[in-house]
């Protein structure tokens, strides 16, 4: 019996993944107009741009997403070296 082709296709990844996947393939755009700014996403979607990561936070969660439905992440170069988070105290 040979597998369906449906079953043993690669898994859907998380929300999270595909929100960390178009932060990192937007980033260099990103870096010209948003550099040092916080940005949120929602899988593929760029959803807010701001200057502190709490009034993404908020505006997230006002949008009725959950906190595992979006990701908000720093926009900065060191962003570019190796997809490692960097701590970025809030100012």
């Amino acid at each position: 019996m040979q597998p369906d082709k449906e079953s043993a296709a690669a898994p859907i990844p998380s929300i999270e993944s595909q929100s960390m996947d178009a932060f990192y393939r937007d980033l260099p755009e990103l870096l010209k107009k948003h550099s040092r700014e916080w940005v949120a996403y929602h899988g593929d979607e760029l959803i807010g741009v701001g200057r502190t990561k709490t009034a993404l936070y908020l505006k997230c969660l006002g949008d009725g997403l959950k906190e595992d439905e979006f990701v908000v992440r720093f926009v900065h170069e060191l962003a570019l070296s190796d997809h490692e988070e960097v701590y970025v105290p809030e100012v």
